[in-house]
């Protein structure tokens, strides 16, 4: 279900104890690394569940240097996407959430080829 002002899922929908670990597993790692410390950023990351803030976000599913690229629209409001949109969002990676300038509100799950 999402909002029909945003296109956004309402807070909290479908968030489960797996996020709360997850950016548990994230922090720990920050702090390993020395990249945080206590404070309220670090509080900021243990409450917010990202996938409240980012939805949706694009995955690759082609080789490296397979040109135009293949990428995959992921998204929350979809139970089948959400272990690995999860795991995405906390990779401590570049999180894809836009693609060659369309709108971020709205967006329909796809797959494509195109030049990021």
């Amino acid at each position: 279900m999402t909002s029909q002002s945003t296109g956004l899922a309402p807070a909290g929908a479908g968030v489960s104890l797996g996020s709360a670990a997850s950016r548990a597993r994230m922090v720990s790692g920050l702090e390993e690394a020395g990249d945080l410390a206590a404070g309220p950023v670090r509080d900021a990351l243990l409450a917010l569940a990202r996938e409240v803030l980012m939805p949706q976000a694009y995955v690759r599913r082609s080789a490296p240097d397979e040109m135009p690229p293949v990428w995959e629209l992921l998204d929350w409001a979809r139970a089948e996407d959400r272990e690995e949109l999860r795991e995405l969002l906390h990779s401590g990676g570049s999180v894809p959430v836009q693609h060659a300038g369309e709108a971020i509100l709205g967006r329909v799950r796809a797959r494509g080829r195109g030049v990021r």
